[in-house]
């Protein structure tokens, strides 16, 4: 469904009992939800800052945003060797965890024992990789109504063990069935051709393209009906935000980490920021 219609029930989705969108002041006249900007936090919130020293893409993290407030949490959804959704950020496991390798060479079983290694030491080895399945368990047990951002990862450098779009998508949709969130999730990607599998095989789900370009990322939202566009701060202008509102698209804006950034960001009007630093983003719409 593409109307305005839809953008009014996200909205009364994303705001129902939460005090971010209560008392929020209208910062755009052009954009889709009323003027309101939703929070979004990258990676659940877990991204380290000085504020912050959870790691990304964990339980606690989502638990922690959604007590302040947040509008909405993303999370990065990756498939092992033997089917099972996986949530982690990088295509390998080297950098962030006491593993090495790809999610997509490796079965759950063989990934169970992963943990996060933290920026300052401080949290190392307490920290597993989640299943998506315990994500949004965790995400319906709270009382709260936040969109999920499930951004799906295709860019893995290894080969072996990655399964076609089409049981990606059917293991996706099962389980956001399972915890009754349908109404709740956005899936996210850079792949045109996942999305469009994600269509035929859940046409009520929404549905975001992720992409660095304005001109190229709306043609595959226009060509394919989608929600919108998320696109990187520097890479669109306030001209363009207005662009996609006049044609009824969304368009949201990530990669926001300093103040001037988050400033800029706001003054474009878009539906939603999303931010490695919830606070200061919610500190950024009530100037």
């Amino acid at each position: 469904m593409h109307t305005k219609a839809l953008y009014r029930i996200l909205f009364g989705l994303a705001c129902m009992g939460m005090q971010a969108c209560t008392h929020t002041e209208v910062l755009s006249d052009h954009n889709l939800l009323q003027g309101k900007i939703l929070t979004i936090v990258h990676g659940c919130g877990g991204f380290e800052t000085y504020r912050n020293t959870m790691p990304p893409n964990t339980v606690a993290a989502a638990e922690r945003s959604l007590s302040e407030g947040a509008d909405a949490i993303e999370m990065d959804v990756q498939l092992s060797a033997d089917g099972q959704l996986v949530v982690f950020h990088d295509g390998t496991l080297d950098k962030k965890t006491t593993c090495v390798g790809c999610i997509g060479d490796q079965s759950w079983p063989q990934l169970q024992g992963c943990r996060y290694m933290t920026r300052h030491n401080s949290l190392d080895g307490i920290y597993p990789l989640p299943l998506l399945d315990t994500m949004l368990a965790a995400v319906a047990r709270a009382d709260d109504d936040a969109l999920i951002f499930l951004n799906t990862k295709h860019d893995s450098p290894c080969d072996a063990g990655a399964a076609g779009h089409p049981a990606f998508c059917e293991l996706l949709v099962q389980c956001i069935r399972r915890y009754g969130l349908a109404d709740r999730v956005v899936i996210e990607s850079m792949d045109a051709g996942f999305l469009r599998t994600m269509r035929a095989t859940a046409p009520d789900l929404k549905l975001l393209f992720d992409d660095e370009d304005f001109e190229r990322g709306m043609q595959v939202v226009r060509t394919d009906h989608l929600l919108g566009l998320a696109i990187s701060n520097g890479q669109v202008t306030e001209a363009q935000v207005r662009q996609a509102h006049a044609e009824g698209y969304w368009l949201g804006i990530w990669g926001v980490k300093v103040s001037n950034d988050t400033r800029r960001a706001v003054q474009k009007g878009p539906e939603f920021i999303m931010t490695d630093d919830l606070l200061m983003l919610q500190a950024a719409l009530k100037e």
